[in-house]
């Protein structure tokens, strides 16, 4: 019921203002790069995933409205702990997220990520870093580490914050930019081309060292998609050996 009063009340301002669904769209695109009219009007259809609550929230200020706490609720996110674990006072089947935070996947938590990543209680294990000086938040963005067997040696142990992908074809994806599928089993880093987009089929140069040629991949395989849209080096203090004089 919360739901379709939320949608009542998008529709009913969008429409005072006397805006198109195209015309919102294009405001939240410029706050969440990619974002299409096909997203926003599953919004008016009352589709409110829980990654999406930063995109309600631009949209309560670019429509003068209060509808974020009426879809996910006041879910304790002030109070919520730095890091989380399976010991949770909260509900364990509740998922938290902090909105000024980003979710980190470490390479240690990668093998079990594909299989658990709709799993509140795994989610809810991961660490929540605050980046300084980074405009990415929320559920909208995820920051992936860069494992030793990435075939690109100077990014191991680097971190790549991923843009969430809608998996809604057609694809808002760039040709041939840098993404991170979680694709079957696995999760695959590596330069995204598109093959066919009528069919959904893709290629991925794979960053891993154990993918000898590219992947083929089905967008009906595909669990979730990032952008990579930065890369956070990591730089080692440089060791210099010197005479001691005095």
């Amino acid at each position: 019921m919360s739901e379709l009063n939320a949608v009542a009340l998008i529709k009913r301002a969008r429409k005072a203002k006397g805006w198109t669904q195209e015309e919102v769209a294009i405001m939240l695109r410029k706050r969440f790069s990619h974002y299409s009219t096909r997203q926003y009007q599953k919004l008016e259809a009352g589709e409110f995933p829980v990654y999406k609550e930063q995109v309600i929230i631009a949209l309560e200020e670019i429509l003068d409205i209060k509808i974020s706490e009426l879809i996910y609720g006041n879910r304790g996110q002030e109070s919520a702990p730095e890091y989380y674990s399976n010991n949770l006072q909260n509900s364990p089947t509740k998922y938290i997220s902090q909105p000024d935070k980003l979710i980190y996947v470490p390479a240690a938590a990668q093998n079990k990520y594909p299989a658990r990543f709709e799993d509140p209680t795994f989610i809810n294990t991961l660490p929540q870093l605050r980046l300084p000086d980074v405009a990415y938040r929320g559920e909208q963005y995820r920051v992936f580490e860069v494992k030793k067997d990435s075939m690109m040696r100077h990014l191991v142990g680097d971190f790549l914050i991923g843009n969430r992908i809608d998996l809604v074809p057609p694809l808002q994806i760039i040709n041939y930019g840098l993404y991170i599928a979680v694709y079957k089993a696995e999760i695959v880093m590596g330069w995204l081309a598109i093959k066919s987009e009528n069919d959904g089929l893709f290629v991925l140069q794979s960053l891993n060292r154990h993918h000898n040629k590219q992947i083929l991949l089905s967008v009906k395989d595909i669990k979730e998609l990032w952008h990579a849209e930065r890369i956070i080096h990591i730089i080692e203090p440089v060791v210099r050996r010197f005479n001691i004089e005095i």
